[in-house]
């Protein structure tokens, strides 16, 4: 007897099913006993047409079982022909070269996690409440991370994908850049010079973090070394240089686990982010609308039309009207998400 296998149509992934059939209320379950071999599951039009939406050409891709059993991921070439997908596919060697599959439609799934924790944090009267509570929680250490992190990942993206280069580079860019780096000398400036001033053989010095430097020595030692760095980050032509430029002054800057106060360019980039990758996953994934829209299409639309020209606080507030307009209840999701 044939084992009995319900596989997806797309990808030929088996569904997981009871050893045995049996029957329940007057209706029977199939189990891999059943004899049934390998049911594939029917794609209704809608759900066909949001896959192929989403990039997923599903008349190219199915799947046989071989004699042995063995599942074999099969596509149609140009010819009409029915051929093997080899270990040449280039998603197969995206695979082997990155270790993932990049999907640029999968929009940073996480974020909306992120983000909804911090919509929902509530510390009492130490933090606060709120997504600027919690973003502030993070402390000034975080934004340098995250935002040369997220600038070498755009120096990839400028490469290989455009598109998601520039949805991210709306947000985080030279100009961000630029203004954490004035920020970050700004607040140098007012931490040494409220330091006190002690005497060594009678020479003034002040101490600035670890070191002890001479106040004459101040400005050569400590601030033109990061206004070097600065011109780099100001006058850097690609991407890529950005990200050097950036990584090169955080190394040069002598506090880096000051208690500064955050670059208001980076929340506000942290914010618009944040808020305009959750609303594309509520809408590609969650079937959710865009303020005032009605359909998938008219909200991705409204969406990029509105995040070409707006703050990152004014998305922030988008993004808690979609969900107050859309009924999405963050905490139930939350949950959800923990089972």
């Amino acid at each position: 007897m044939k084992e009995t296998n319900v596989m997806c149509p797309v990808c030929g992934a088996k569904f997981q099913i009871p050893e045995s059939e049996q029957t329940v209320s007057n209706a029977t379950v199939i189990g891999k006993n059943s004899g049934l071999g390998n049911v594939f599951l029917r794609l209704e039009d809608d759900r066909k047409q949001q896959l192929e939406r989403r990039g997923i050409d599903t008349s190219k891709y199915f799947s046989i079982s071989s004699p042995k059993g063995d599942d074999i991921l099969m596509r149609w070439d140009d010819n009409g022909n029915p051929v093997a997908v080899d270990e040449n596919d280039p998603v197969i060697a995206a695979i082997r070269k990155a270790g993932n599959v990049p999907n640029r439609r999968l929009f940073r799934r996480w974020v909306m996690a992120q983000m909804f924790r911090g919509l929902s944090f509530d510390w009492g009267h130490r933090w606060g409440k709120g997504f600027t509570a919690w973003m502030k929680t993070k402390g000034y250490h975080y934004t340098w991370k995250q935002t040369i992190e997220e600038l070498r990942v755009q120096s990839v993206l400028a490469r290989n994908d455009e598109e998601n280069f520039r949805m991210r580079n709306r947000w985080f860019n030279r100009d961000v850049a630029i203004s954490m780096c004035n920020n970050y000398i700004e607040q140098l400036r007012a931490y040494v010079d409220a330091r006190p001033t002690h005497k060594c053989k009678g020479v003034p010095y002040k101490k600035i973090g670890s070191r002890n430097i001479f106040v004459s020595d101040i400005q050569s030692k400590v601030f033109w070394p990061l206004h070097k760095a600065l011109r780099k980050v100001v006058g850097a032509p690609t991407p890529l240089e950005l990200y050097i430029a950036m990584r090169d002054f955080y190394h040069t800057i002598p506090l880096k686990n000051a208690h500064f106060k955050q670059s208001y360019a980076w929340q506000d980039a942290f914010k618009g982010s944040g808020a305009y990758f959750t609303m594309r996953n509520l809408i590609m994934f969650h079937g959710a609308n865009y303020v005032g829209c009605h359909g998938y299409d008219e909200s991705l639309r409204k969406l990029d039309e509105y995040a070409r020209h707006c703050q990152g606080y004014e998305m922030l507030g988008a993004l808690k009207e979609m969900i107050r307009q859309n009924g999405i209840d963050i905490k139930a999701k939350m949950a959800e998400w923990r089972k």
